[in-house]
This record gives structure tokens, sequence and C-alpha cells, in this order.
């Protein structure tokens, strides 16, 4: 086996991994940026190099900044381009038997699910299977991205465990698949931590226009047609948006960014973090859905002023006391109000901001991230509590 990395080396694998960790591929998304956290959660307790990542699903591999330095990732369609989905299925059973880990956690692999539901049962003898669910991005239709819901109930008994950010999705995902209190005492509400960013400290006037960011994907169950009626109607705000998606989307945006002096579009980016935040004063999030979404834990921890809409777990980390929070998601005139409120009042705005950063640290630090992977679920165990392989084989 070898390992492959953009910049092309190769290395061969010479020890067991402690944990094997398998993604559809690695890229800026909600489903990596998850399985960032827990990565480097493992990275931390049994090493970098005891920690595996396995592309199971696709050759992407556009993100590798995200993964602690050390960490080895193996891409199956670098190995043979041309696997078929059963192949790699197959192949992901083999590999579970051969490496022997203490865990194995799966983010968003629909190929490991698939393993995860034919071979389970054997395979859960052998270590402890783990899998982190993403929220659905659209509460209309209750279904997550990652494939869970078609996999979850045959999959849950064979599992260890089962972590979400979301406790609105889980208690949908729960009722929806009827999960006995034994089973549903195995998934697990999983906080994400706060990124470690760069608190911005932006000094402005009251009254003075009010540099807005909004960064996302492109894709219309972000709810693109309330952006741009909130951008057409805020003429003393300037609009700065970043993002790639739906071609038909973009053009939209590009057309507006055409017409609207106040709106900037920049198109795509990589990392939040580099983003020129300390250039911004607040950032709106208009796209309904469950959980928290990234960018705006990643807006709240560099210091920005959030406006969001009122869905799923988002009053969890929104409240009038940290941000502006708005229950309408149809109507543009609320977004614009709570923009017009910060652009007058910048010290209403520090106050709420410094109080997001309270929450932050009481909510979704990296130590109580850490504490409920060690501790929960209690009944089997958590990801970074698994027995050892040295145990396993004495038992």
């Amino acid at each position: 086996w070898t390992l492959s990395r953009p910049c092309g080396s190769a290395r061969a694998i010479a020890t067991p991994p402690r944990a094997v960790v398998f993604l559809p591929w690695l890229a800026q998304d909600s489903g990596s940026l998850l399985a960032a956290a827990a990565i480097r959660a493992l990275a931390e307790q049994h090493g970098n190099k005891s920690v595996l990542v396995i592309l199971a699903d696709h050759d992407r591999e556009e993100a590798s900044h995200l993964l602690p330095a050390g960490v080895r990732v193996v891409s199956l369609s670098r190995i043979n381009e041309r696997l078929s989905q059963l192949e790699r299925i197959e192949l992901i059973d083999l590999l579970i038997r051969r490496l022997s880990p203490d865990v194995v956690l799966n983010v968003n692999s629909h190929c490991c699910w698939e393993a995860f539901r034919r071979h389970g049962r054997s395979l859960s003898a052998i270590t402890r299977l783990y899998a982190m669910l993403t929220a659905a991005d659209s509460l209309e239709t209750g279904r997550g991205d990652d494939g869970s819901n078609l996999h979850l109930r045959q999959c849950l008994p064979h599992l260890a465990g089962i972590y979400c950010g979301s406790q609105s999705y889980i208690d949908s995902l729960t009722e929806q698949l009827g999960l006995p209190d034994m089973l549903r005492a195995r998934v697990v509400y999983l906080p994400q931590p706060a990124p470690r960013m760069q608190e911005v400290r932006r000094s402005r006037s009251a009254g003075k226009k009010l540099h807005v960011l909004w960064a996302d994907r492109l894709m219309p169950q972000k709810n693109i047609d309330l952006l741009v009626r909130i951008a057409e109607g805020a003429r003393r705000c300037e609009f700065h948006i970043w993002g790639r998606g739906s071609h038909a989307l973009e053009l939209r945006i590009e057309d507006l960014s055409r017409r609207s002096p106040n709106v900037h579009f920049h198109g795509p980016f990589d990392n939040f973090g580099e983003l020129p935040l300390n250039e911004y004063d607040a950032f709106v999030c208009t796209a309904p859905g469950n959980g928290i979404p990234d960018a705006m834990l990643e807006a709240s921890a560099a210091g920005l002023a959030v406006v969001s809409s009122r869905v799923g777990d988002v009053d969890e980390l929104i409240d009038r006391d940290t941000g502006w929070l708005i229950g309408d998601l149809a109507n543009p005139a609320p977004y614009i109000g709570a923009l017009e409120a910060i652009a007058n009042d910048p010290a209403e705005a520090a106050r709420r901001a410094e109080a997001m950063q309270q929450r932050l640290r009481r909510n979704h630090d990296w130590q109580t991230y850490r504490e409920i992977l060690s501790r929960k679920p209690e009944t089997t165990g958590g990801l970074l509590s698994a027995a050892s392989r040295q145990a396993r084989q004495s038992a």
C-alpha cells in the first residue's frame, strides 16, 4: 500500500494504524471539516502516524491542510481508478480485517456505510465501529447528505456509537426510524469545536457603511434568493460574496454584482480562515437546515457580528445576546433591519460579539469535544476510549 498526498510523495505504511477514518473524499466541505476535528482528536490520542485516512468513494483530495501533519492518507481510486462500487465495499471490509485497528470511523462514505451494512456484524468483533453524521441541508427533506438515513437502522446494532452535531437532526432521525432506547443511547450529540481563528479587531464609527460577508456553497438549499433580495435592499451595506457551486447561481451572483455597486462577488475560496476577515464587520447566513453551519462557527470565532436565519440548532449559538436571529426565512426586511442595527450601533455589535466568544468557550471548546468523544456513548465507550488491540486479543 502507498500513501498519496498532493505533493506526490509516497511512503509505505510500515505499521498498522490504531485508528482508521473513512471519507468519500477530502475537500473543503462540511463532511471533511467534521472529520478533520475527529482526526485531530484521534491523532492527539494515538499519535499522528497511528491514524490512517482512507478516501473511499472518489479521488478528490483538495484539502490536506485540514489534517494534522503526519496523518497518512490512502485513496482507493489511486490504488485502482477502475474499482467498481462493489469492489470498493469489499476492499473496505478486507482493509479493516487486515489492519485490525482499535477503532474505525466513517464520515459520509457511502461505500463504508454499505460495508458496515453488509459486514458490520463480523467487523464489530474485530474493531469498534463508529460514524459521524452531517445534518441535512434541507429541513423539508430531512435527509442527510451522507446517506445515513438509508443505512442507519441496519448498521446501528453493529456500531459502538454515532456522533452528530445537531440535536434537532438526531431527534428527527431517531423518530423517523423508531429506534429503541438501547440503540438510541448510542447516538450522541457532539457540538463541533469552534475553530482557532484570529479574532477580528475592526473599529468602525456609527452610520458608516457596513461590510458584510457571505461565504458558503452557491446551491439552491442555501436560500440564494433571500441573499439576493437582502443585498438589493440593503444599499447602505457592501456585500462580499464568496463561494462556488451551481453554475446558474454563480451567473446570477455575477449579474447581481454587475448591476449593484454594493455587491462584490469574489468566487471560490479554499479556507474560511484565509479570507480577508479584517475587512468585514458582519456575517450573514441565509441557509435553512439542521445543525450549525461551519462558516457560522468560523465567523463567530473570528469576532464578526452574526445575522442568521433561525433554523435547526442555530439558536443554541445565536440569540439576542450573541447576535441577530431572524425567524422569517422568506422576508429580507428583518435581515436588512438587523444589518442596519449593527451599522448604527457598533458598541452593541461589539458587546454581542464578545458574548459570543464567551459562549463558544463554554459550549464549543476543544476540551469539551474531546471529553465527549472519550466518555460517550456511556454503554459502549467513546471513540477515544476504545479498547486497545492488545486488550481485544487477550480478551
